[in-house]
């Protein structure tokens, strides 16, 4: 083998471990694949391989990089071969074809591997290298604008850099490092902030996508916010058999049906302060012990947290522990509000929501939502978009901006159609103080059905219901 090619190959083996979203790496895979210098890309790697391992050093670094990029690229392209198998909805197709390249990889590395004589045999390698290419490429479907099933839209690079930072999280600085480093990546908590509608879940979504802890990863959000105090243990870390009144077998707690996955804490910055400090001891130490047992269970859960609060005022206002924020963010991945976005920005995110939801719409839909784009503020993001293209694919009218007021006939629809009928006569000045209490206290009655939670609402005594009420 020349010099040349073996540059070309360790040319090749930089670019296809390392982030795609980094210094334009996307763009130089293509260009290198379609190099007419390259060859049969199967046979000049194999010849590298082969000249590496027969050299006496036994380059074992070189080698597992070399075989990390080229089954990367065959999984990138066998993607892209069978593109229509990884669309929405073409679940049995997609595990199919994954089946299909995940056997074809193995069979490729495994005669490497095993020649490198790794102590306690090449089996656990070959399957960790097969998981994190694997991983990668169902990452790059999320991410990749151009996928048949992308989660990230636009070329902004505001947008890149959030490419950027997710594969990392991932994968840290390159494939090889997830291979060298995996234990530490799948401990590191990763924070994913931003405004409501900016996609937070769809980023934990594609973190999830890029775990190589399972062939079949999944995501388990939860929502922290809704989780009592009280009841924390007992929903997060499971119990045994005879452990409370109620518990007549031993139930999982969601961490431990989260092993081998990844587990989202939505709401994060809501998490009720009594419940801080337990959340801190799993993170801390990977283990849980269930309400009743006598000894804790390791668990493999990945932490993803997310919030569109500042946590660093939470904590300065005693809401948030210290510990625990600097415990979840590890990384932190910053989503993009459509604001922040120019308008050729705006218009390819547009473009790209227009094809999941109508693509004849598109020619006519541009022109207005162009319009809106200058005209909102879009606080509610992506979600807001959404909301507008599917009124433009229905012949709607678009939902109203923010803070824009309706004219006076709707506003007198909206006034005698949703208003109870105390409201239009105090509006009227047509009830009397003592008249509007008890037409306020039967309204509330009316609504909650429960004498204990109307006193309680309107802030009075029970005991004083009736009299009131009178």
């Amino acid at each position: 083998m020349t010099s040349t090619r073996e540059n070309l190959v360790e040319k090749f083996t930089q670019l296809w471990i390392s982030n795609p979203h980094a210094d334009g790496n996307e763009a130089k895979r293509i260009q290198m694949l379609n190099d007419p210098n390259l060859g049969n890309l199967d046979t000049l790697v194999k010849g590298y391989l082969d000249t590496l391992i027969s050299t006496s050093d036994m380059a074992h670094s070189a080698i597992k990089q070399t075989l990390l990029a080229w089954a990367h690229s065959r999984v990138i392209m066998c993607q892209r071969k069978n593109r229509a198998d990884y669309a929405p909805g073409e679940d049995t197709k997609r595990k199919k074809t994954d089946k299909n390249i995940r056997k074809g990889i193995t069979d490729s590395i495994d005669p490497y591997l095993k020649k490198l004589k790794i102590p306690g045999g090449h089996e656990s390698t070959s399957v960790l290298f097969v998981n994190i290419v694997m991983a990668a490429g169902r990452c790059e479907i999320g991410l990749n604008p151009l996928s048949p099933n992308p989660k990230i839209f636009g070329e902004h690079n505001k947008i890149e850099t959030l490419r950027h930072d997710i594969w990392s999280a991932c994968f840290g600085g390159s494939l090889y490092t997830a291979a060298t480093c995996c234990n530490i990546l799948r401990e590191e908590g990763v924070l994913v902030l931003g405004e409501t509608g900016t996609g937070k879940e769809l980023v934990a979504e594609i973190l999830s996508d890029g775990s190589f802890m399972a062939e079949e990863p999944k995501l388990y959000p939860l929502n922290v916010s809704a989780l009592p105090a009280e009841l924390v243990e007992s929903l997060l870390f499971g119990y045994v058999k005879g452990a409370h009144n109620q518990a007549d077998k031993d139930k999982e707690g969601l961490i431990e049906d989260a092993d081998k996955n990844t587990l989202l804490l939505d709401e994060i910055a809501d998490l009720n302060l009594l419940a801080q400090p337990k959340i801190l001891r799993v993170l801390e130490s990977r283990r849980i012990l269930k309400l009743g047992d006598a000894s804790e269970s390791p668990i493999d859960v990945r932490f993803v947290a997310a919030t569109n609060k500042n946590l660093y005022d939470h904590v300065k206002e005693d809401k948030f522990r210290d510990d625990l924020l600097h415990r979840l963010n590890g990384v932190i991945i910053n989503t993009v509000p459509l604001r922040e976005l120019d308008e050729d920005s705006f218009v390819d995110i547009a473009r790209s929501l227009i094809r999941t939801i109508d693509y004849h719409m598109q020619a006519q839909a541009i022109n207005k939502l162009t319009a809106e784009f200058k005209n909102r503020p879009w606080s509610g993001n992506m979600r807001e978009l959404r909301n507008v293209i599917r009124s433009l694919a229905l012949g709607r009218d678009l939902p109203r901006r923010q803070g824009q007021s309706v004219d006076s006939k709707q506003a007198a629809t909206i006034e005698s159609t949703t208003l109870p009928d105390f409201l239009n006569k105090v509006l009227a000045l047509d009830i009397t103080l003592k008249e509007l209490k008890g037409e306020y206290i039967h309204y509330a009655l009316g609504k909650l059905n429960n004498k204990t939670q109307v006193a309680n609402a309107l802030d009075f005594n029970i005991s004083n219901f009736y009299k009131k009420k009178g």
